[in-house]
């Protein structure tokens, strides 16, 4: 996952920051395939290996698997959501 960070006031030149992000910082993957910026601040983004949800600072990984009550037949999604009521919808 990449963000660029926009940095400076209106009236001078902004300074760009490029982060990248990997499975060593804690995505549950490398490929992103979908990024979704909501309206709660988190930036989610959604791999082959699961839902990830990023508050600037730390990763929250939301997998299926023996440890979870998700229903899902499987890890992979492919895109993100949110709907007026802030309501986060997957599509896998």
């Amino acid at each position: 996952m990449s963000l660029w960070v926009v940095l400076g006031e209106l009236s001078s030149q902004p300074e760009i920051k490029r982060v990248h992000y990997t499975r060593q910082d804690g995505l549950p993957g490398n490929a992103i395939s979908d990024i979704l910026s909501d309206s709660r601040g988190y930036m989610w983004g959604s791999t082959w290996e699961g839902l990830s949800r990023f508050d600037g600072f730390d990763f929250v990984n939301y997998k299926t698997g023996a440890d979870s009550n998700i229903p899902y037949l499987h890890n992979r999604i492919d895109r993100i959501y949110e709907d007026k009521s802030g309501n986060i919808w997957m599509m896998m």
